[in-house]
C-alpha cells in the first residue's frame, strides 16, 4: 500500500484531516473509495517543478531555456522509482516529496548525483593520463 506523508498530501491540494482517525496516523491513505486519489501527472507535475527549482538553485549558469532540458525532466520520474524501489513488497509505503527529491542520504537523487560525480573523476583521470603517457599533448 502506498500512502502520503501529511506534507505531500497538503502540497497534493488534500484535506489530510477528512475521515476519522486521519489526523492521528502518521500519513494519509490514498483511496478511491474515499475520494483521495493521486493522478501521476499531476505527481509528477509538482515533482518536475520542485525539481527545476533545486537545479536552478545548483546551476545558476543554466538558463531558463537550458533547464528543461536537464535533471529537472528526468530526475522525477527517477525519484520515484527509487524511492518505491528501496521498500520490500509487504510495506506501507509513506510517500513524501521532500525525502524523494532530497540529494542527502539514501535517495534516487543522490545516486544520480553520485554517479555524476564519479564520472567526472573518472574523465578527469583520462585527461591526465592522456597527458602523461606521451601520446597526446597539450599545447
Amino acid at each position: 500500500m502506498v500512502a502520503l506523508s501529511h506534507a505531500t498530501a497538503r502540497e497534493l491540494g488534500y484535506d489530510a484531516g477528512r475521515g476519522r482517525g486521519c489526523r492521528t496516523k502518521p500519513f494519509v491513505e490514498v483511496s478511491g473509495r474515499k475520494g483521495l486519489g493521486v493522478k501521476i501527472d499531476d505527481l509528477l507535475d509538482l515533482l518536475i517543478e520542485k525539481a527545476a527549482a533545486e537545479v536552478a538553485k545548483r546551476n545558476p549558469e543554466f538558463t531558463d531555456d537550458e533547464r528543461p532540458r536537464t535533471a529537472a525532466r528526468r530526475l522525477p520520474s527517477r525519484a520515484i522509482r527509487y524511492f518505491m524501489l528501496k521498500f520490500s513488497r509487504g510495506k506501507l509505503i509513506v510517500f513524501d516529496i521532500e525525502e524523494a527529491l532530497s540529494f542527502e542520504g539514501e535517495t534516487g537523487p543522490y545516486l544520480q548525483y553520485a554517479v555524476v560525480r564519479a564520472n567526472n573523476i573518472f574523465h578527469k583521470l583520462q585527461e591526465r593520463e592522456a597527458l602523461t603517457d606521451g601520446r597526446h599533448r597539450r599545447v
